[in-house]
């Protein structure tokens, strides 16, 4: 389950727009719900605000790892570009 101070460090690098992201994640690896059907934002939603639901809560925090990692990346490139 995501706590309140899980999701204010998480909130750093998903921001607003990590719904799609999510689900794409969910998609690559067949993850559906209990009818066959993809799930749905509101249920994404729902487990980032606390809901308990595992495989949900392992491609969130795969979003943000491949989010937070990106971001290194970028401000390494940054600070290279800006110290020559």
């Amino acid at each position: 389950m995501i706590t309140a101070k899980d999701k204010a460090k998480l909130q750093k690098h998903l921001k607003n727009d990590y719904i799609y992201d999510v689900l794409k994640k969910l998609e690559d690896h067949n993850i559906t719900n209990r009818k066959g059907e993809p799930y749905s934002e509101s249920m994404i939603r729902l487990v980032f605000n606390g809901r308990p639901h595992e495989k949900i809560e392992d491609a969130l925090l795969a979003v943000y790892v491949d989010r937070k990692k990106a971001f290194a990346e970028r401000e390494e490139r940054k600070k290279n570009l800006l110290s020559a």
